[in-house]
């Protein structure tokens, strides 16, 4: 199985050398849960950005959470919105709920019950749990 996943990130890293940015996501990715390779939160968010300045909705979310988090990146709650934003215009759910946990909490934008609540609502829409939760919680 070990032997598996180390072949997986070596195909993963060919294709992602290429400039594909399925591939430098999912490496990327690889490298934040030290699937195959060495866990390494900064490469993980090096390969996500390759990916992200591509338009690559998923790992531009990754972005937000990263800097959102300080998770392989300085902390950054601008950047976290930006990145998020970017993710959650392509109509990305789990970037929408982080949007929306942004404004909840005036994280790097100003504080908005209102815009909070329509990223909540898309996210919501596209079925995400934790959306659910904090919608209920702005209604409360």
């Amino acid at each position: 199985m070990v032997q598996n996943i180390v072949e997986a990130a070596r195909w993963l890293k060919k294709a992602a050398d290429q400039g594909y940015a399925e591939a430098q996501y999912k490496l990327g990715i690889f490298y934040a849960e030290g699937r195959g390779v060495a866990q390494s939160d900064v490469k993980a968010a090096q390969w996500c950005k390759e990916a992200a300045d591509q338009g690559y909705a998923p790992a531009q979310c990754y972005l937000g959470i990263a800097y959102g988090s300080g998770r392989g990146l300085a902390r950054n709650y601008v950047a976290a919105v930006q990145w998020s934003r970017r993710a959650a215009d392509q109509g990305h759910a789990e970037a929408q709920y982080m949007l929306g946990h942004f404004y909840n909490f005036g994280d790097g934008v100003a504080h908005d019950d209102a815009e909070a609540a329509q990223c909540f609502q898309k996210a919501a829409d596209q079925g995400n749990v934790k959306a659910y939760c904090d919608l209920g919680m702005l209604y409360f």
